[in-house]
Protein backbone atom coordinates (compact mmCIF):
# COMPACT_ATOMS: atom_id res chain seq x y z
CA UNK A 1 0.00 0.00 0.00
CA UNK A 2 1.31 2.99 -1.14
CA UNK A 3 -0.99 5.70 1.13
CA UNK A 4 -2.72 6.17 4.00
CA UNK A 5 -6.33 5.20 2.81
CA UNK A 6 -9.33 7.51 4.10
CA UNK A 7 -12.80 6.65 4.95
CA UNK A 8 -15.90 8.93 5.33
CA UNK A 9 -17.47 9.19 8.28
CA UNK A 10 -20.96 10.44 6.34
CA UNK A 11 -20.76 6.30 4.86
CA UNK A 12 -21.04 4.71 9.01
CA UNK A 13 -23.58 7.74 9.76
CA UNK A 14 -25.98 7.25 7.04
CA UNK A 15 -29.11 5.01 6.91
CA UNK A 16 -27.85 3.25 3.88
CA UNK A 17 -26.59 -0.15 5.16
CA UNK A 18 -24.29 -0.89 2.31
CA UNK A 19 -22.70 2.37 2.55
CA UNK A 20 -22.38 1.34 6.48
CA UNK A 21 -20.86 -1.71 6.01
CA UNK A 22 -18.70 -0.42 3.02
CA UNK A 23 -17.29 2.01 5.89
CA UNK A 24 -16.69 -0.78 8.71
CA UNK A 25 -15.24 -3.04 5.39
CA UNK A 26 -12.79 -0.59 4.42
CA UNK A 27 -11.76 0.94 8.00
CA UNK A 28 -11.21 -2.65 8.96
CA UNK A 29 -8.85 -3.28 6.12
CA UNK A 30 -7.08 -0.28 6.65
CA UNK A 31 -6.42 -1.28 10.12
CA UNK A 32 -5.57 -4.61 9.36
CA UNK A 33 -2.75 -3.92 6.86
CA UNK A 34 -1.19 -0.80 7.71
CA UNK A 35 -3.00 -0.16 11.12
CA UNK A 36 -3.51 3.93 10.10
CA UNK A 37 -6.40 5.26 8.54
CA UNK A 38 -7.57 8.82 7.50
CA UNK A 39 -11.08 9.70 8.32
CA UNK A 40 -12.95 12.47 6.39
CA UNK A 41 -15.64 14.59 7.49
CA UNK A 42 -15.21 13.78 10.86
CA UNK A 43 -16.82 17.29 12.44
CA UNK A 44 -13.61 18.09 14.54
CA UNK A 45 -12.47 21.48 14.22
CA UNK A 46 -9.41 22.66 12.64
CA UNK A 47 -7.63 23.94 15.67
CA UNK A 48 -8.40 20.43 17.46
CA UNK A 49 -6.87 18.40 14.59
CA UNK A 50 -3.86 20.80 14.60
CA UNK A 51 -3.84 19.82 18.40
CA UNK A 52 -4.10 16.10 17.70
CA UNK A 53 -1.41 16.41 15.18
CA UNK A 54 0.59 18.34 17.36
CA UNK A 55 0.49 15.26 20.04
CA UNK A 56 0.96 12.97 18.21
CA UNK A 57 4.44 14.02 16.40
CA UNK A 58 5.52 15.03 20.02
CA UNK A 59 4.78 11.27 20.97
CA UNK A 60 6.82 10.44 17.74
CA UNK A 61 9.28 12.18 18.42
CA UNK A 62 10.16 10.30 21.52
CA UNK A 63 13.45 8.52 22.42
CA UNK A 64 12.84 5.03 21.53
CA UNK A 65 13.19 4.06 24.77
CA UNK A 66 10.72 6.12 26.62
CA UNK A 67 8.07 3.18 26.40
Amino acid sequence: MDKIPSVDLRDFLSDNPERKQKFVNEIGKAYEEIGFVALKVHFLSDQLVENLYSEVKNFFDLPFDTT
